[in-house]
């Protein structure tokens, strides 16, 4: 891949043009004061580096625009990353402002229009930028929300900049200089020397399936610079890549699967310009990565290693398929009728909390809970790990366990206040999991002609190979008689092993209410030699056992139907709802029926469909319903 990478220590900044609209509204007074009070929340978010505050003032419209110094970011989500990116940046920013200039626009639209001193800390030296800004406003459900922000600065010039005099007004406003007009009239010693630095000009290097290459390079104090250049994927696969810019903490959690902020980052391309701007003293790493190729390099290694007689001998596009089957992906999906949620004491941290009188008492822990939520998934956990070219700033972060994805929060509050959390961070995954879900289609459908390449290529080598001995004019010695298979190879499977854990034809899932005459069910069943999961017959096995996470897999995965006997008690008590749970996350995969409903009374279930058929107990003898199950599982005509 060619990189052409410079470091400018000068930052370049453009002056945007600004709106000039100065229509009066009715009760202008009252907006022009609210308005004024908008501006200095949003400054006093900015100054105190409070994201949350700051991309709250923002409309949620699709066509919300944030404009800074020729670079525009389009819609509420871009905003929020880019604001997150200030976050524990508080003292490092100031933004002083001039006179607050309103104008009302018409019902519920206001411009506010000021000027502005930056002042840019670094070390021990601060560095002041002149600027302006200007923000659009609605209002929407009684408050002021910003539709679009304008921000531009200009570099200091020397105090000994010429002055006009001063006289009366000019009749007629005096021509705006150009850019070009300023520039020369400017003191020329005030004008900065940028110094380049090459990191990685014009190299070409191989970034190696599911690795990366890194580039580091150290900014000095009291310095803003630019970090500008080109990248290029010249070969490999569809020469996609994904290029980052990290400081030196992020880089080590990035590198170690860790959850990372980037100042920077392309996604997946084929090509990209990099553009970002950087302070100092800190040491940052342009990082090229590779690591959504590793599948791809293990298909293209498994096709050369596949028996030189069944790849010439198979028609090629029966090995494409069985390669392309064999090898495509599966993207996570959420089971989301089947998610469940689990509180256990824990001692929570309160270091620093304003509001308990904790000052010299590091740490300090009081009596909490800990409230976990758990997110059943089919498909490859090994994605929830992978960065797809489309992202955020601000990525969900949970645990992945097995095929569960889950969500901790410690409170010393309520228990309930933690689900606003987590439908916050539900909603990101499955933002990402739509991210990965595309990138992922375009993967497998690449496969074909990625592995039709390879059998071709390796094909053309063993049949030119055959020639030249051929033409030798000598027996050839062949070490084993060659054989064509038939069929081209089914996907390969795991030797038979005795099963290690019993499997179920039915569980019973009922409430103890009930255990009369679930039990007689559960008899006959036995008796009729049918497996059947009863928790009376299995008292020796649960003792000991988690019954949650054992329960769980009976319910799940190791049953061919579960009997659901529904009742008020069997809905409101909390094991027996962990059981229909995970009932249901299995019954949502399968395209056959899974729950066999039986009703005391008419109790809705949560999750389960009215129109789903079910056997009526109030009209059915504990014999009958026998006689129904054994049906079902094809040992009664």
């Amino acid at each position: 891949m060619s990189r052409i990478i410079v470091l400018v220590s000068a930052a370049t900044l453009v002056v945007g043009g600004s709106l000039s609209l100065t229509a009066q509204q009715p009760n202008a007074a009252s907006v022009r004061n609210e308005i004024q009070q908008a501006v200095r929340a949003y400054v006093d978010a900015i100054n105190k580096a409070d994201a949350a505050t700051l991309v709250e003032m923002y409309s949620r419209e699709a066509g919300v625009t944030s404009v800074g110094d020729g670079q525009i970011t389009r819609g509420w989500d871009a905003i929020r990353s880019t604001a997150d990116s200030i976050a524990g940046a508080e003292g490092k920013y100031k933004i002083a402002t001039g006179s607050i200039d309103v104008s009302p626009l018409g019902a519920g639209y206001a411009l506010a229009l000021t000027s502005t001193i930056l002042t840019v800390k670094s070390g021990d030296q601060e560095v002041q930028l002149r600027g302006a800004m200007t923000l659009l406003f609605k209002k929407m459900g009684g408050e002021w929300r910003i539709i679009h922000d304008h921000t531009s600065t200009v570099a200091p010039t020397s105090a000994s900049g010429g002055g006009g005099a001063t006289g009366p007004a000019a009749p007629a406003p005096a021509p705006r200089p150009t850019p070009t007009e300023r520039a020369a009239a400017a003191p020329q010693a005030a004008a900065p020397q940028p110094t380049r630095t090459a990191i990685a000009e014009s190299e070409a290097a191989v970034v190696q399936p599911g690795q990366f290459l890194y580039y580091p390079f150290s900014i000095p104090p009291s310095t803003t610079c630019a970090v500008t250049g080109r990248i290029v994927g010249l070969a490999g696969g569809n020469k996609d890549f994904q290029a980052l810019v990290l400081d030196e903490n992020n880089f080590l959690n990035w590198k170690t699967s860790h959850q990372a902020q980037a100042y920077w980052q392309s996604g997946q391309v084929a090509a990209t310009n990099i553009g970002v701007r950087l302070s100092g003293p800190a040491t940052y790493y342009l990082v090229i990565s590779n690591v959504f190729s590793p599948v791809t390099a293990k298909t293209l290694k498994v096709v050369e290693k596949y028996p030189a007689d069944g790849l010439t001998g198979e028609p090629e596009e029966q090995l494409v398929a069985h390669f392309a089957d064999r090898f495509k992906v599966e993207a996570p999906v959420l089971t989301e009728g089947a998610i469940s949620v689990a509180a256990e004491e824990t001692q929570v941290g309160v270091s620093g909390s304003f509001d308990r009188d904790t000052m010299g008492q590091s740490p300090y822990y009081v009596p909490g809970m800990r409230v976990t939520y758990h997110i059943p998934f089919t498909g490859e956990a090994t994605l929830f790990k992978c960065r797809p070219g489309t992202s955020s700033f601000n990525p969900p972060r949970g645990d992945v366990v097995g095929n569960d994805l889950q969500f901790r929060y410690d409170t010393d509050g309520e228990v309930a206040a933690t689900k606003r959390a987590f439908d916050d961070e539900l909603q990101k995954v499955r933002q990402f999991l739509g991210w990965v879900s595309n990138e992922v289609t375009m993967f497998n459908g690449t496969l074909p002609a990625k592995i039709r390449a390879k059998v071709v290529e390796r094909r053309g080598r063993l049949e030119r190979a055959e020639a030249g001995l051929q033409s030798l004019g000598l027996p050839v010695h062949r070490t084993q008689p060659a054989t064509t298979p038939k069929t081209a190879p089914a996907r390969p499977t795991a030797a038979p092993t005795p099963p290690t854990r019993p499997t179920y034809d039915v569980s019973l899932s009922f409430a103890g209410e009930n255990r009369d005459y679930v039990e007689r069910i559960a008899e006959a069943l036995r008796k009729a030699g049918v497996t059947v999961f009863y928790d009376g017959f299995e008292t020796a096995t649960l003792w000991g056992k988690n019954l949650v996470d054992h329960l769980a897999d009976i319910y799940q995965h190791r049953s061919r139907f579960v009997v659901m006997f529904i009742s008020k008690p069997y809905v409101e008590k909390a094991f027996t709802t962990h059981e229909r749970r995970h009932a249901q996350a299995r019954a949502l995969v399968l395209k056959e029926e899974y729950i066999l409903p039986a009703r005391f009374d008419d109790t809705e279930v949560p999750g389960l469909e009215p129109t789903v058929a079910y056997a009526d107990l109030r009209k059915l003898s504990p014999e009958q319903l026998v006689d129904l199950i054994l049906v079902k599982l094809g040992r009664k005509p």
